[in-house]
């Protein structure tokens, strides 16, 4: 995971945890099966007024696209990335360059 998605994985992580605290609906293991249950986390989320965690990434994925594209520095990056470009395609002559330059002895 890239360090965006895990940070906003910890956080709803952490979210979720106090969501069931709050509504009271912890998972709880069971000695007869030795196996956990837990009520859907889907009601769990709506009881403490929370979103699926899908719905925080395309929130925060969308607020990075809109500053972005915004801001002047994308355009900046696209001609520098045009400049650079195009100084690789002019020393693509191998370092051979004719010059008009004449040389005195």
């Amino acid at each position: 995971m890239g360090g965006s998605k895990c940070s906003s994985w910890l956080l709803f992580h952490d979210k979720v945890i106090r969501a069931r605290q709050f509504t009271g609906t912890r998972a709880r293991f069971c000695r007869a099966t030795s196996g956990w249950s837990a009520p859907p986390i889907e009601g769990v989320l709506e009881q403490a007024g929370l979103l699926p965690i899908r719905e925080y990434i395309s929130r925060r994925q969308n607020t990075a696209i809109e500053y972005i594209a915004t801001r002047p520095i994308y355009e900046t990056a696209l001609a520098a990335r045009r400049r650079s470009a195009a100084r690789h395609l002019g020393a693509s002559d191998g370092g051979i360059r004719s010059t008009t330059a004449t040389t005195t002895n």
